[in-house]
């Protein structure tokens, strides 16, 4: 049995200090406030998982659930599209035209 990487032997040994550092009149207030504590924040932890969990995603209506079809990614744009574009911008400026000399 570990507890946060304490073993039971050094748990014995941390008790035994406090023993003899706090006494036994402060050791039995010290270990009611210290278990009054670790109650508290058992009950304050509690809902934590389900706190984060609606934090993290927040419900969705009804209706935004059926509208949407899951696994529907909006689509990549390729290399052919991209290319396109940059024709029809080129398009937009003057045209030049290739009049090829001649050879007189």
């Amino acid at each position: 049995m570990n507890i946060m990487g304490i073993g039971p032997i050094e748990l014995v040994v941390v008790m035994v200090i406090a023993y003899l550092v706090l006494g036994p009149e402060r050791m039995t207030s010290t270990m009611r406030s210290l278990a009054k504590v670790v109650r508290d924040l058992k009950e304050q932890t509690a809902g934590l998982p389900k706190t984060l969990d609606e934090l993290l995603e927040p419900p969705k209506d009804e209706e935004d659930k059926e509208s949407e079809a899951p696994g529907v990614a909006r689509p990549r744009r390729t290399r052919a599209a991209a290319q396109a574009d940059e024709k029809d911008d080129d398009d937009d400026e003057e045209p030049t035209t290739n009049v090829p000399e001649s050879k007189e």
